[in-house]
Protein backbone atom coordinates (compact mmCIF):
# COMPACT_ATOMS: atom_id res chain seq x y z
CA UNK A 1 0.00 0.00 0.00
CA UNK A 2 1.32 3.64 -0.92
CA UNK A 3 0.88 5.81 1.81
CA UNK A 4 0.82 8.37 2.73
CA UNK A 5 -2.07 9.62 0.01
CA UNK A 6 -0.73 10.92 -3.08
CA UNK A 7 -3.14 13.45 -4.99
CA UNK A 8 -6.06 12.61 -2.09
CA UNK A 9 -5.99 8.40 -2.98
CA UNK A 10 -4.39 5.42 -1.87
CA UNK A 11 -2.77 2.64 -3.87
CA UNK A 12 -2.81 -0.75 -2.85
CA UNK A 13 -1.37 -3.57 -4.36
CA UNK A 14 -2.87 -7.41 -4.01
CA UNK A 15 -1.11 -10.11 -4.94
CA UNK A 16 -1.98 -13.92 -4.32
CA UNK A 17 0.97 -16.37 -5.52
CA UNK A 18 0.71 -20.25 -4.72
CA UNK A 19 -0.14 -22.81 -7.67
CA UNK A 20 -1.07 -19.89 -9.48
CA UNK A 21 -0.67 -15.81 -9.36
CA UNK A 22 -3.44 -13.23 -9.03
CA UNK A 23 -2.89 -9.33 -8.60
CA UNK A 24 -5.24 -7.03 -8.30
CA UNK A 25 -5.17 -2.66 -7.58
CA UNK A 26 -7.09 -1.15 -5.48
CA UNK A 27 -7.94 2.78 -5.43
CA UNK A 28 -9.22 4.40 -2.92
CA UNK A 29 -10.14 8.02 -1.20
CA UNK A 30 -7.68 8.94 1.28
CA UNK A 31 -10.81 10.19 3.40
CA UNK A 32 -12.94 7.34 3.90
CA UNK A 33 -11.15 4.49 2.07
CA UNK A 34 -13.66 3.82 -0.01
CA UNK A 35 -13.17 1.86 -3.66
CA UNK A 36 -12.49 4.70 -6.31
CA UNK A 37 -11.45 1.80 -8.95
CA UNK A 38 -10.43 -1.75 -8.87
CA UNK A 39 -8.53 -2.98 -11.91
CA UNK A 40 -7.77 -6.92 -11.94
CA UNK A 41 -4.49 -8.24 -13.13
CA UNK A 42 -2.55 -5.06 -12.70
CA UNK A 43 -0.09 -4.57 -10.23
CA UNK A 44 1.96 -0.70 -9.97
CA UNK A 45 5.93 -1.00 -9.47
CA UNK A 46 5.61 2.78 -9.19
CA UNK A 47 3.51 5.69 -8.98
CA UNK A 48 4.89 9.54 -9.91
CA UNK A 49 4.54 11.89 -7.10
CA UNK A 50 1.79 13.91 -8.42
CA UNK A 51 -0.35 10.69 -9.13
CA UNK A 52 -0.62 11.26 -12.69
CA UNK A 53 1.36 8.30 -13.76
CA UNK A 54 1.48 4.44 -12.33
CA UNK A 55 4.33 2.58 -14.02
CA UNK A 56 3.70 -1.12 -14.38
CA UNK A 57 6.69 -3.71 -14.70
CA UNK A 58 7.09 -5.55 -18.64
CA UNK A 59 9.93 -7.81 -19.10
CA UNK A 60 12.62 -5.26 -18.97
CA UNK A 61 10.68 -2.11 -19.63
CA UNK A 62 7.73 -0.36 -17.65
CA UNK A 63 4.44 0.18 -19.44
CA UNK A 64 3.27 3.77 -17.63
CA UNK A 65 -0.55 4.40 -17.68
CA UNK A 66 -2.77 7.69 -17.26
CA UNK A 67 -3.89 6.91 -14.05
CA UNK A 68 -7.23 8.98 -14.55
CA UNK A 69 -8.12 6.09 -17.08
CA UNK A 70 -5.63 3.65 -16.38
CA UNK A 71 -4.91 3.19 -19.99
CA UNK A 72 -1.18 2.60 -21.51
CA UNK A 73 0.63 6.27 -22.46
CA UNK A 74 3.89 3.97 -23.38
CA UNK A 75 6.61 2.00 -22.54
CA UNK A 76 9.77 3.62 -20.75
CA UNK A 77 13.43 2.33 -19.50
CA UNK A 78 13.22 0.06 -16.31
CA UNK A 79 15.45 1.62 -13.59
CA UNK A 80 16.26 0.49 -10.13
CA UNK A 81 15.00 4.24 -8.68
CA UNK A 82 15.75 5.05 -5.27
CA UNK A 83 15.01 8.75 -5.10
CA UNK A 84 12.87 11.80 -6.16
CA UNK A 85 13.91 15.59 -6.42
CA UNK A 86 10.14 17.51 -6.72
CA UNK A 87 12.05 20.68 -7.01
CA UNK A 88 13.37 19.80 -10.39
CA UNK A 89 11.11 16.58 -11.09
CA UNK A 90 13.67 14.18 -11.82
CA UNK A 91 13.95 10.93 -10.45
CA UNK A 92 17.82 9.29 -9.82
CA UNK A 93 18.50 5.42 -10.37
CA UNK A 94 21.73 3.58 -10.38
CA UNK A 95 22.96 0.83 -13.23
CA UNK A 96 25.52 -0.82 -12.28
CA UNK A 97 28.11 2.34 -11.46
CA UNK A 98 26.08 4.58 -13.55
CA UNK A 99 23.48 7.22 -12.26
CA UNK A 100 20.64 7.36 -14.14
CA UNK A 101 18.76 10.90 -14.76
CA UNK A 102 15.05 10.41 -15.52
CA UNK A 103 12.31 12.76 -16.04
CA UNK A 104 8.65 11.53 -15.61
CA UNK A 105 7.48 14.50 -18.44
CA UNK A 106 8.10 12.13 -21.48
CA UNK A 107 10.49 12.38 -24.32
CA UNK A 108 10.52 11.04 -28.16
CA UNK A 109 8.91 7.48 -27.87
CA UNK A 110 11.32 4.76 -28.75
CA UNK A 111 10.57 3.10 -32.06
CA UNK A 112 8.70 -0.10 -31.77
CA UNK A 113 10.91 -3.48 -32.31
CA UNK A 114 10.84 -4.74 -35.80
CA UNK A 115 9.71 -8.34 -35.96
CA UNK A 116 12.41 -10.18 -35.80
CA UNK A 117 13.32 -13.35 -37.84
CA UNK A 118 13.15 -16.65 -35.34
CA UNK A 119 11.61 -20.03 -35.50
CA UNK A 120 9.04 -21.17 -33.47
CA UNK A 121 10.15 -22.40 -29.83
CA UNK A 122 7.92 -25.21 -28.11
CA UNK A 123 4.32 -26.15 -29.15
CA UNK A 124 2.01 -24.34 -30.76
CA UNK A 125 -0.94 -23.67 -28.91
CA UNK A 126 -2.94 -21.39 -31.59
CA UNK A 127 -3.10 -20.86 -35.56
CA UNK A 128 -4.58 -18.19 -37.51
CA UNK A 129 -4.82 -18.06 -40.74
CA UNK A 130 -6.08 -14.82 -42.83
CA UNK A 131 -9.88 -15.30 -44.15
CA UNK A 132 -8.19 -15.09 -47.77
CA UNK A 133 -5.26 -16.81 -47.55
CA UNK A 134 -4.66 -17.55 -51.26
CA UNK A 135 -4.34 -13.75 -51.73
CA UNK A 136 -3.42 -12.20 -48.02
CA UNK A 137 -0.98 -15.35 -47.53
CA UNK A 138 -1.00 -14.48 -43.64
CA UNK A 139 -0.04 -17.30 -40.83
CA UNK A 140 0.08 -16.75 -37.40
CA UNK A 141 1.13 -18.86 -34.67
CA UNK A 142 1.25 -18.89 -30.76
CA UNK A 143 4.27 -20.63 -29.52
CA UNK A 144 5.35 -20.45 -25.99
CA UNK A 145 3.17 -17.73 -25.15
CA UNK A 146 4.80 -15.15 -28.06
CA UNK A 147 3.06 -14.26 -31.76
CA UNK A 148 4.46 -15.49 -34.89
CA UNK A 149 3.71 -14.65 -38.47
CA UNK A 150 4.86 -16.56 -41.48
CA UNK A 151 4.14 -15.37 -45.10
CA UNK A 152 6.02 -18.01 -46.97
CA UNK A 153 3.75 -20.91 -45.97
CA UNK A 154 5.34 -21.62 -42.84
CA UNK A 155 8.74 -22.20 -43.52
CA UNK A 156 9.99 -18.54 -42.29
CA UNK A 157 9.02 -17.02 -39.62
CA UNK A 158 9.04 -13.57 -37.52
CA UNK A 159 8.78 -13.08 -33.58
CA UNK A 160 5.66 -10.25 -33.62
CA UNK A 161 6.72 -7.48 -30.94
CA UNK A 162 6.20 -3.75 -31.89
CA UNK A 163 4.93 -3.17 -28.47
CA UNK A 164 2.94 -6.12 -28.21
CA UNK A 165 3.47 -7.84 -24.80
CA UNK A 166 5.86 -10.69 -24.14
CA UNK A 167 5.20 -13.41 -21.56
CA UNK A 168 8.12 -13.28 -19.26
CA UNK A 169 6.58 -16.34 -16.58
CA UNK A 170 5.84 -18.83 -18.73
CA UNK A 171 3.35 -20.74 -16.06
CA UNK A 172 0.24 -20.07 -16.63
CA UNK A 173 0.58 -17.43 -19.05
CA UNK A 174 -1.75 -17.14 -21.92
CA UNK A 175 -1.93 -15.63 -25.34
CA UNK A 176 -5.10 -14.95 -27.90
CA UNK A 177 -4.73 -13.49 -31.35
CA UNK A 178 -8.05 -13.09 -33.45
CA UNK A 179 -8.04 -11.70 -37.65
CA UNK A 180 -10.19 -9.25 -38.62
CA UNK A 181 -13.28 -10.80 -41.15
CA UNK A 182 -11.81 -8.12 -43.51
CA UNK A 183 -8.09 -8.54 -43.08
CA UNK A 184 -7.13 -8.16 -46.90
CA UNK A 185 -8.71 -4.67 -46.23
CA UNK A 186 -7.99 -3.37 -42.87
CA UNK A 187 -4.97 -5.20 -41.95
CA UNK A 188 -6.27 -5.87 -38.33
CA UNK A 189 -5.81 -8.32 -35.69
CA UNK A 190 -6.35 -8.21 -31.68
CA UNK A 191 -4.61 -9.84 -28.81
CA UNK A 192 -4.99 -10.79 -25.17
CA UNK A 193 -4.11 -12.47 -22.71
CA UNK A 194 -2.23 -12.64 -19.25
CA UNK A 195 1.40 -13.22 -18.02
CA UNK A 196 2.67 -16.23 -15.17
CA UNK A 197 2.61 -13.74 -12.72
CA UNK A 198 -0.99 -13.08 -12.54
CA UNK A 199 -0.51 -9.56 -14.85
CA UNK A 200 -2.68 -9.14 -17.52
CA UNK A 201 -2.25 -7.59 -20.84
CA UNK A 202 -4.93 -6.58 -21.80
CA UNK A 203 -6.29 -6.17 -25.62
CA UNK A 204 -3.75 -4.90 -27.92
CA UNK A 205 -4.88 -3.88 -31.46
CA UNK A 206 -2.14 -3.71 -34.98
CA UNK A 207 -3.64 -1.79 -37.87
CA UNK A 208 -0.72 -3.08 -39.67
CA UNK A 209 -0.67 -7.17 -40.01
CA UNK A 210 1.15 -7.40 -36.52
CA UNK A 211 3.66 -5.11 -36.96
CA UNK A 212 3.10 -2.35 -34.53
CA UNK A 213 1.14 -2.55 -31.38
CA UNK A 214 -1.25 -0.36 -29.34
CA UNK A 215 -3.25 -0.78 -26.38
CA UNK A 216 -7.49 -0.59 -26.01
CA UNK A 217 -7.70 -0.54 -22.43
CA UNK A 218 -10.21 2.20 -21.83
CA UNK A 219 -13.04 0.59 -19.32
CA UNK A 220 -11.23 -2.42 -19.55
CA UNK A 221 -10.78 -3.49 -15.77
CA UNK A 222 -10.26 -7.05 -16.09
CA UNK A 223 -7.34 -7.46 -17.74
CA UNK A 224 -6.89 -10.83 -17.84
CA UNK A 225 -8.69 -11.71 -21.47
CA UNK A 226 -9.47 -15.35 -22.89
CA UNK A 227 -10.39 -14.50 -25.31
CA UNK A 228 -11.37 -12.51 -28.36
CA UNK A 229 -14.36 -12.40 -30.57
CA UNK A 230 -15.26 -9.90 -33.61
CA UNK A 231 -18.68 -9.78 -34.96
CA UNK A 232 -19.09 -11.31 -38.45
CA UNK A 233 -19.99 -7.51 -39.62
CA UNK A 234 -16.61 -6.33 -37.93
CA UNK A 235 -15.69 -4.10 -41.06
CA UNK A 236 -19.23 -1.85 -40.79
CA UNK A 237 -20.23 -2.50 -36.73
CA UNK A 238 -16.42 -2.54 -35.59
CA UNK A 239 -17.77 -4.50 -32.67
CA UNK A 240 -15.93 -7.09 -30.69
CA UNK A 241 -16.14 -8.94 -27.56
CA UNK A 242 -13.50 -9.77 -24.97
CA UNK A 243 -13.58 -12.65 -22.67
CA UNK A 244 -11.77 -11.65 -19.42
CA UNK A 245 -11.09 -14.31 -16.02
CA UNK A 246 -11.03 -12.18 -13.02
CA UNK A 247 -9.65 -12.86 -8.84
CA UNK A 248 -10.92 -10.19 -6.70
CA UNK A 249 -8.55 -10.56 -3.70
CA UNK A 250 -10.66 -8.53 -1.47
CA UNK A 251 -13.51 -10.81 -1.57
CA UNK A 252 -12.07 -14.22 -2.36
CA UNK A 253 -14.45 -13.98 -5.83
CA UNK A 254 -13.57 -15.85 -9.09
CA UNK A 255 -15.26 -15.78 -12.37
CA UNK A 256 -15.49 -14.62 -15.81
CA UNK A 257 -16.98 -11.56 -17.21
CA UNK A 258 -17.67 -10.62 -21.27
CA UNK A 259 -16.54 -6.43 -21.92
CA UNK A 260 -17.72 -5.06 -25.52
CA UNK A 261 -16.59 -2.18 -27.84
CA UNK A 262 -18.42 -0.97 -30.21
CA UNK A 263 -15.85 1.16 -31.89
CA UNK A 264 -13.00 -1.12 -32.55
CA UNK A 265 -11.61 -1.60 -29.17
CA UNK A 266 -11.21 2.13 -28.46
CA UNK A 267 -13.37 2.06 -25.52
CA UNK A 268 -15.16 -1.02 -23.66
CA UNK A 269 -18.40 -1.37 -20.99
CA UNK A 270 -19.07 -5.15 -19.10
CA UNK A 271 -22.10 -6.74 -20.64
CA UNK A 272 -22.24 -9.49 -18.37
CA UNK A 273 -20.18 -10.50 -14.81
CA UNK A 274 -20.86 -14.52 -13.44
CA UNK A 275 -19.10 -15.98 -10.26
CA UNK A 276 -17.57 -19.32 -9.93
CA UNK A 277 -18.24 -21.84 -12.43
CA UNK A 278 -21.74 -20.05 -13.95
CA UNK A 279 -21.30 -20.53 -17.78
CA UNK A 280 -21.59 -17.04 -20.10
CA UNK A 281 -23.10 -16.51 -23.36
CA UNK A 282 -21.67 -17.40 -26.28
CA UNK A 283 -20.21 -14.70 -28.81
CA UNK A 284 -23.09 -15.31 -31.08
CA UNK A 285 -25.90 -14.31 -28.77
CA UNK A 286 -24.05 -11.18 -27.22
CA UNK A 287 -23.72 -9.91 -30.91
CA UNK A 288 -27.22 -11.50 -32.27
CA UNK A 289 -25.55 -14.14 -35.13
CA UNK A 290 -27.17 -16.64 -36.07
CA UNK A 291 -24.33 -19.28 -35.04
CA UNK A 292 -21.52 -19.07 -32.80
CA UNK A 293 -19.35 -21.37 -35.86
CA UNK A 294 -19.29 -24.58 -33.34
CA UNK A 295 -21.24 -27.49 -35.27
CA UNK A 296 -20.83 -30.23 -33.15
CA UNK A 297 -20.03 -30.51 -29.30
CA UNK A 298 -17.12 -32.19 -27.33
CA UNK A 299 -18.69 -34.65 -24.26
CA UNK A 300 -17.53 -37.74 -22.93
CA UNK A 301 -13.75 -36.65 -22.21
CA UNK A 302 -13.62 -34.94 -25.61
CA UNK A 303 -14.13 -37.91 -27.46
CA UNK A 304 -17.72 -38.19 -28.29
CA UNK A 305 -19.04 -35.64 -30.44
CA UNK A 306 -22.55 -35.03 -30.76
CA UNK A 307 -24.72 -32.07 -32.63
CA UNK A 308 -27.01 -31.74 -29.34
CA UNK A 309 -24.95 -32.71 -26.24
CA UNK A 310 -26.27 -36.13 -25.96
CA UNK A 311 -23.75 -38.98 -25.52
CA UNK A 312 -26.23 -41.42 -26.84
CA UNK A 313 -26.70 -39.60 -29.86
CA UNK A 314 -23.01 -39.35 -30.96
CA UNK A 315 -21.87 -38.20 -34.52
CA UNK A 316 -18.58 -39.20 -33.93
CA UNK A 317 -16.59 -41.45 -31.73
CA UNK A 318 -12.69 -41.50 -30.93
CA UNK A 319 -10.49 -44.26 -30.54
CA UNK A 320 -9.57 -44.91 -26.91
CA UNK A 321 -6.55 -42.53 -26.13
CA UNK A 322 -7.58 -39.67 -28.53
CA UNK A 323 -9.11 -36.79 -27.84
CA UNK A 324 -11.14 -33.63 -29.80
CA UNK A 325 -8.67 -30.54 -30.30
CA UNK A 326 -10.48 -28.08 -32.52
CA UNK A 327 -13.14 -28.10 -35.05
CA UNK A 328 -13.49 -26.12 -37.90
CA UNK A 329 -16.15 -25.37 -40.75
CA UNK A 330 -15.13 -24.65 -44.33
CA UNK A 331 -15.20 -21.56 -45.60
CA UNK A 332 -17.57 -22.24 -47.62
CA UNK A 333 -19.72 -24.19 -45.55
CA UNK A 334 -23.16 -22.84 -46.51
CA UNK A 335 -22.36 -24.56 -49.46
CA UNK A 336 -20.63 -27.83 -48.66
CA UNK A 337 -21.74 -28.25 -45.67
CA UNK A 338 -18.27 -29.45 -44.16
CA UNK A 339 -16.62 -29.43 -40.96
CA UNK A 340 -13.12 -30.41 -39.93
CA UNK A 341 -12.32 -32.11 -36.63
CA UNK A 342 -9.27 -32.50 -35.51
CA UNK A 343 -8.17 -34.71 -32.79
CA UNK A 344 -5.10 -35.37 -30.85
CA UNK A 345 -3.80 -37.61 -33.66
CA UNK A 346 -5.91 -37.26 -36.48
CA UNK A 347 -7.92 -35.59 -38.77
CA UNK A 348 -11.87 -35.80 -39.87
CA UNK A 349 -14.22 -34.88 -42.20
CA UNK A 350 -17.80 -34.59 -42.39
CA UNK A 351 -19.72 -33.02 -45.63
CA UNK A 352 -23.33 -34.42 -44.32
CA UNK A 353 -23.77 -32.72 -40.85
CA UNK A 354 -22.16 -35.85 -39.10
CA UNK A 355 -24.35 -39.00 -40.76
CA UNK A 356 -20.67 -39.87 -42.51
CA UNK A 357 -16.99 -39.20 -41.81
CA UNK A 358 -13.50 -39.55 -43.92
CA UNK A 359 -10.10 -39.58 -42.12
CA UNK A 360 -6.97 -38.56 -43.50
CA UNK A 361 -4.44 -40.78 -44.40
CA UNK A 362 -1.09 -40.70 -45.25
CA UNK A 363 1.75 -38.06 -43.66
CA UNK A 364 1.54 -36.33 -41.01
CA UNK A 365 -0.94 -39.02 -39.17
CA UNK A 366 0.62 -41.57 -39.02
CA UNK A 367 2.70 -42.98 -35.89
CA UNK A 368 1.84 -39.96 -33.88
CA UNK A 369 1.73 -40.10 -30.08
CA UNK A 370 0.82 -37.94 -27.41
CA UNK A 371 4.41 -36.21 -26.70
CA UNK A 372 3.66 -34.91 -30.20
CA UNK A 373 -0.28 -34.58 -30.33
CA UNK A 374 -1.83 -32.30 -32.73
CA UNK A 375 -3.04 -28.93 -30.90
CA UNK A 376 -4.93 -26.74 -33.29
CA UNK A 377 -6.41 -26.36 -36.32
CA UNK A 378 -7.57 -23.58 -39.08
CA UNK A 379 -9.33 -23.01 -42.78
CA UNK A 380 -9.42 -20.64 -44.93
CA UNK A 381 -9.84 -20.01 -48.83
CA UNK A 382 -6.87 -21.03 -50.69
CA UNK A 383 -5.91 -20.95 -54.96
CA UNK A 384 -9.37 -21.05 -56.89
CA UNK A 385 -11.71 -21.40 -53.77
CA UNK A 386 -10.19 -24.60 -52.69
CA UNK A 387 -9.44 -24.80 -48.92
CA UNK A 388 -6.68 -24.97 -46.99
CA UNK A 389 -6.02 -26.33 -43.70
CA UNK A 390 -3.40 -24.79 -40.73
CA UNK A 391 -2.29 -28.05 -38.23
CA UNK A 392 -0.05 -27.49 -35.38
CA UNK A 393 1.44 -29.95 -32.65
CA UNK A 394 3.21 -30.07 -29.47
CA UNK A 395 6.76 -29.90 -31.14
CA UNK A 396 5.82 -26.78 -33.09
CA UNK A 397 5.37 -27.77 -36.62
CA UNK A 398 3.00 -26.39 -38.59
CA UNK A 399 1.27 -28.48 -41.58
CA UNK A 400 -0.15 -26.25 -44.41
CA UNK A 401 -2.42 -28.57 -46.60
CA UNK A 402 -5.27 -28.26 -49.25
CA UNK A 403 -8.21 -30.35 -48.19
CA UNK A 404 -8.72 -31.82 -51.79
CA UNK A 405 -5.19 -33.20 -51.89
CA UNK A 406 -5.22 -34.94 -48.91
CA UNK A 407 -5.84 -38.66 -48.82
CA UNK A 408 -9.44 -39.28 -47.44
CA UNK A 409 -10.91 -43.09 -46.32
CA UNK A 410 -14.48 -43.53 -45.08
CA UNK A 411 -14.66 -45.04 -41.33
CA UNK A 412 -17.69 -45.93 -39.05
CA UNK A 413 -18.68 -43.11 -36.74
CA UNK A 414 -18.55 -45.43 -34.12
CA UNK A 415 -14.90 -46.64 -33.87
Amino acid sequence: MLFPPTDGRIYENLRYTRDTSHANLVVRGAQNGEVISWHDGLLLEMLSPDGDQGFVPRDDRWLALDTDTWTPLGYVPRHRVHSYDDTFGLFFALEGSRLMVLRPRGGEPSPPVAPQQASLRGGVSSLRLSPRYDEEKALFAVSEKALYRSRTDGREWVRLEGGLPQAQFDTDAHLVVVISPQYGHDRTLFAGGWDGDGQGFGVWRSLDGGDTWQPMWLGLTHLQVEEVVLSQDYGTDGTLLAYCRYHDLRSQEEGRSVFRSSDRGETWEMVVQAAGEEGLPRGAQLLGEESDGDVFRAVEGSRVLTRDGTPERAALSLPPGEFVVAQQKSPFFDQDGTVYILSSLGLYRSRDGGETWAQAQGPPFVERDLEVRFTDLDASIGQEDSVVLALGDRAGNVYLMYAEKVAWEAISSSQ
